[in-house]
């Protein structure tokens, strides 16, 4: 991943026409994540997609049940975090985020996938838990070392979902009413969607729970999942990268109001 190098342009960058280009392993972004807990009648994945998309342009960044072979069997993906990054243009009509923001979508279900769940809640600013029932208890909510804002997604159209153990559960987690999303009869899926984007546009823009990648790795070494780059080639090909690239100077300093971002 370390290759990978972004270009945006956020909003204090639009009045100059300037960007920023940096390699996405070492940017300090905000991260959003997404959750299941238990079975869903809501489609997360394809609630996230059109979270990302903008109305004139709809794309399956994440894989849902809804989509061609959307529904096939699942063999080694539950328990996956999957990761995308939004980016700016700079350009306030197309732009559904006005800042740079990773976003994560777990496969599967939290509660079979502790391990993992606790791992987004320290590396995130939020993580959105969609549901259709909850115990009052939750222990696997209420448990957790949360570093991130909680937010409660639920569907009252499914039947299932209890006024009293969500209330009980929001006191616990001392969770107010903008971080509980119902959607109900009356909320069209275009409406739900714009009322979860208000709240992840809220999260990003005013959270100082930013971390680079790299720092996410020491997370994962403290909760035992393993880091690909611990590996003595990893760290022999890093060593004798770092010092190549030490040599370059002004590398990132790029401001040239010439070239306009796609």
């Amino acid at each position: 991943m370390r290759d990978i190098l972004k270009k945006y342009r956020p909003r204090s960058l639009s009045e100059s026409k300037g960007f920023i280009e940096d390699r996405i392993v070492v940017s300090e972004l905000p991260m959003i994540s997404f959750v299941r807990l238990g079975e869903c009648s809501l489609s997360k994945s394809e609630i996230l997609n059109k979270l990302l998309s903008n109305p004139q342009q709809y794309h399956d960044t994440f894989v849902h049940r809804n989509m061609e072979c959307g529904d096939s069997p699942r063999k080694i993906s539950n328990g996956l975090a999957e990761i995308t990054w939004y980016l700016p243009c700079g350009n306030e009509n197309m732009d559904i985020f006005s800042e740079p923001v990773a976003v994560a979508n777990l496969r599967g279900d939290i509660a079979s996938f502790e391990t993992q769940f606790s791992f987004l809640c320290q590396t995130s600013a939020a993580v959105f838990v969609f549901f259709d029932t909850l115990d009052s208890e939750c222990e696997l909510l209420t448990n957790q070392h949360h570093k991130a804002q909680i937010f409660l997604v639920g569907n009252n159209q499914s039947n299932r979902t209890s006024k009293n153990c969500l209330t009980k559960v929001a006191t616990k987690l001392h969770l107010t009413k903008s971080n509980i999303l119902l959607k109900t009869k009356e909320i069209n899926d275009a409406d739900f969607v714009k009322k979860l984007r208000k709240n992840v546009c809220n999260v990003v823009e005013n959270t100082k729970m930013k971390m680079r990648i790299e720092q996410m790795a020491d997370v994962a070494h403290e909760l035992g999942i393993w880091v690909d780059e611990d590996s003595a080639d990893c760290q022999t090909a890093k060593k004798n990268a770092d010092a190549i690239t030490a040599e370059i100077q002004d590398i990132l300093k790029y401001k040239d109001t010439q070239l306009p971002l796609q």
